[in-house]
């Protein structure tokens, strides 16, 4: 797995960290972008596909089976991550999960699944870390 977010600046409202129930059985790295699901539910869970709801970026990490059944997710602020090789991606750009913890370019518009805007370009053969303002 793709190593998670990492925190730049978490701007003025410290991250808008909000809970959102877990899984006691989920294991939750710091940082890592997780999927929303319902009912206002927060997912580690590796994705293959690209877009889907995003969460938010776990504030903390959540051990399994620790008898915890919520986690706080940052919904604002400028982390790093990880942009996949494929699709190029110019700053202004919105973002879309395209796996576990990595990125693609999607639209100049926020659209489906966006859930951030990159702040730097990532040319389409190289696979790097950006930053990204988190924007749900």
């Amino acid at each position: 797995m793709v190593s998670g977010a990492t925190i730049v600046d978490l701007g003025p409202n410290g991250g808008a960290t909000y809970q959102f129930t877990v899984l006691n059985t989920d294991a939750i790295e710091k940082g890592t972008v997780c999927i929303l699901t319902d009912p206002r539910t927060a997912s580690g869970a590796v994705i293959t596909t690209s877009g889907g709801a995003v969460a938010g970026i776990a504030a903390s990490e959540k051990v399994a089976s620790d008898g915890a059944t919520t986690i706080g997710c940052h919904t604002e602020g400028i982390f790093d991550i990880y942009a996949s090789a494929g699709l190029a991606i110019a700053a202004g750009d919105y973002v879309v999960l395209s796996g576990s913890n990595t990125i693609q370019g999607a639209e100049k518009v926020k659209g489906d699944g966006a859930f951030g805007q990159a702040l730097e370009a990532s040319a389409s053969a190289t696979a790097e870390t950006i930053l990204v303002r988190l924007t749900l």
